[in-house]
């Protein structure tokens, strides 16, 4: 009979395992952690996480669902493998606090069972998913942004339909900015929450980008360049202001990343799409800007093909006018001599 493996020789293995493994009591406490544990919410140790009280554990993270919102507590996978006595699993994301960082795992919860079919433990074990979960979300948000913008030729209805898709998936708000003969008009704002879209709306009121040339949207403007703020400091927002008064309401707006993006097709710049975040705290990186610019040109794309068929429908209606108009008959024939279209002019139609 071959003897047990010793307690300290365990405790080397799941020290080691790339997973996070922690035990948990019916009451909620640890009685185990790992390190993979524990650099998932951001500490340094599994002895750190154990000694930390639910109280001090409630500061550090915040757990969401799907949807990005707080994940009630009963439909985590451990709580419910304690009702249920039975392995449950689930995604789980972890929003660390006070930077709002995002991580994701799939969470496995096998309970314990005593002699008496209580639950005395439940392991769970925690494999992240961050990496794959964003490019998964990644890839959903292009294919799907690209069937709006396929299907449609109606250029506020399709920034409409795009801002539905990224708030509040990838941002909390979105701002679309045309650019038009009589100067920038904003085409869509849209919030997650109603009382900020409203404080949005008056701050975009305010701006005016020869005012505001510090402001990121007259930058991109100006250059053409993209426009990314990790970590919206009070010196990030005061470049945004026009004063004082200005600088409060974006104070309000309590941003914590942005993004600025081009809109430009075949050589012209033809406006912006600005992304924030706040209410979730996360802020954007590298691949995020990559994902905002690739939008950004499927949008320029699909307005200028909405432009050119706008042009095409004006232009066909007078040529339309024209021919009808016309004191002669006119005709058109294919490289078969096939009538394309024989049109009577208005003065043979009446003579008719």
């Amino acid at each position: 009979m071959s003897s047990p493996i010793p307690a300290t020789l365990l405790d080397v293995v799941l020290r080691n395992v790339a997973d996070g493994i922690t035990a948990q009591r019916p009451d909620g406490s640890l009685a185990y952690a790992n390190e993979a544990a524990a650099r998932l919410l951001g500490l340094d140790s599994g002895e750190q996480l154990l000694g930390m009280p639910g109280t001090e554990l409630s500061k550090r993270f915040v757990m969401i669902g799907d949807d990005r919102e707080q994940l009630p507590v009963d439909e985590l996978p451990n709580r419910r493998a304690l009702a249920s006595g039975r392995p449950e699993d689930g995604i789980v994301g972890y929003r660390l606090l006070p930077d709002g960082e995002e991580r994701w795992s799939h969470v496995r919860a096998t309970p314990i069972l005593a002699a008496d079919g209580t639950v005395e433990l439940v392991i769970n074990v925690i494999h992240d998913v961050t990496d794959d979960r964003a490019s998964q979300e990644r890839a959903r948000l292009l294919d799907e942004t690209g069937a709006v913008f396929a299907a449609s030729i109606d250029i506020e209805a399709t920034f409409d339909a795009l801002a539905a898709l990224l708030v509040p998936r990838f941002a909390d708000y979105c701002i679309v900015d045309m650019q038009e003969e009589e100067g920038l008009r904003q085409v869509v704002i849209s919030h997650r929450d109603p009382e900020r879209e409203q404080l949005l709306r008056e701050l975009r009121r305010r701006y005016r980008p020869d005012d505001n040339a510090a402001h990121p949207v007259s930058e991109v403007l100006r250059t053409g360049v993209p426009y990314l703020v990790e970590d919206a400091r009070e010196t990030a927002l005061a470049r945004a202001a026009v004063d004082e008064e200005h600088l409060e309401l974006y104070r309000r707006l309590d941003a914590t990343s942005y993004i600025v993006v081009p809109l430009e097709a075949r050589g012209r710049l033809l406006g912006t799409i600005s992304l924030g975040t706040g209410e979730s705290r996360r802020r954007f990186g590298a691949d995020d800007l990559a994902l905002a610019r690739e939008l950004a040109r499927r949008a320029a794309l699909a307005i200028d093909n909405a432009l050119l068929f706008g042009a095409a429908q004006q232009s066909y209606a007078q040529l339309n006018t024209l021919l009808v108009s016309a004191p002669v008959g006119i005709g058109f024939w294919d490289r078969d001599l096939r009538f394309v279209r024989p049109q009577l002019s208005t003065a043979m139609q009446c003579a008719a």
